[in-house]
């Protein structure tokens, strides 16, 4: 992935500085737009990418409280047969 501006054919006959002002130009058009979607914020392969990894952390969380809730459903049944014995 690049860093820095993109030089396209276009920015190719202009100076360093006349490129990164046209740079900044760019930029500030891009930021006076309005956001539709954090994915328009995205390359296509990063856009992938965030999409697999927002998948996994669904499921991490899914498979989490999943765990949770048989800890939990454990616990009561521990607490109601300690209170069973104790009675």
């Amino acid at each position: 992935m690049a860093v820095g501006p993109v030089i396209s054919p276009e920015h190719g006959s202009l100076t360093p500085v006349q490129s990164w002002c046209r740079h900044g130009e760019e930029a500030q058009k891009l930021q006076s737009m309005k956001k539709r979607s954090s994915k328009d914020w995205y390359p296509p392969d990063l856009a992938l990418v965030r999409s697999k990894m927002h998948i996994r952390r669904m499921i991490m969380e899914r498979k989490h409280q999943w765990r949770r809730d048989i800890l939990n459903t454990r616990q009561e049944l521990e607490d109601y047969w300690q209170h069973l014995e104790n009675s």
